[in-house]
């Protein structure tokens, strides 16, 4: 398995079934995401798309529970790569924080403050909504950090 395969078979799912769509959404050929889709298919002994002559026409069971894990791995190797970014240059970048209107307009203007003055390439976002709301912003991976004083 190569993870080219995991983008291309995302992305065939995502342009409807429309190899020629995906391939040009990848900015590489159709006839090489054919290949790698039935590469894929036939390293995994399933079938992943559901096939009209050479015409997709749906997805598999088999290929839904494979896509959703697709789906899981390629987003984790999007956060592998903002990690080792945030990593490989401290002084720039973004930190995304969901607070409560509370926190954000009584205790953290200083603190937003002295960050800004010592980091003033990284770009600080702020969204306000209830302890809960920040809480599954942040489980979900939207924002960085949660801030919050209220029972969640």
């Amino acid at each position: 398995m190569k993870l080219q395969q995991f983008v291309y078979i995302r992305e065939v799912a995502r342009r409807g079934l429309n190899v020629s769509a995906a391939a040009d959404a990848l900015h590489t050929a159709q006839p090489g995401v054919s290949s790698q889709v039935r590469l894929l298919e036939d390293e995994l002994s399933v079938q992943i798309f559901e096939r009209n002559g050479k015409r997709l026409v749906g997805v598999t069971e088999p290929g839904r529970q494979i896509l959703e894990i697709v789906e899981r791995v390629l987003q984790e190797i999007d956060n592998i790569k903002k990690v080792s970014g945030e990593y490989s240059d401290e002084a720039s970048g973004r930190l995304s924080v969901a607070t409560t209107h509370t926190q954000a307009r009584y205790a953290l203007p200083l603190v937003v403050k002295q960050f800004k003055e010592k980091y003033p390439e990284v770009r600080l976002e702020l969204q306000q909504g209830s302890p809960g709301h920040a809480a599954e912003l942040a489980a979900k991976g939207v924002v960085d950090v949660a801030i919050a004083t209220e029972a969640i």
